[in-house]
């Protein structure tokens, strides 16, 4: 994985750069939960993860580069609430 400039920095000023280096350094992304949405990739570490729960990298799914990194232990209920009101559109 790559990071973009933004991500970078936002990982510094969420106070997240460690987390993130060691997803990226450990490959644990592969053992996240993905969802695909708006042409977007989002990863989602979960409780199972410890210190990184709620830990959400957005992704460009063909370059698989880091466009962003958040905390958000609520994503999933979230990002399946966009995806069923997105399906009741098309």
């Amino acid at each position: 994985m790559n990071l973009t400039t933004h991500s970078s920095r936002q990982a510094f000023r969420r106070n997240i750069h460690d987390d993130l280096n060691k997803v990226i350094e450990e490959g644990l992304a592969d053992k996240a939960v993905t969802y695909h949405h708006n042409g977007t990739r989002y990863f989602f570490f979960g409780r199972q993860f410890g210190k990184l729960e709620g830990l959400v990298l957005v992704t460009d799914p063909h370059t698989d580069t880091v466009i962003t990194a958040y905390r958000n232990r609520d994503f999933p209920r979230w990002i399946k609430s966009r995806i069923k009101t997105n399906n009741n559109h098309h």
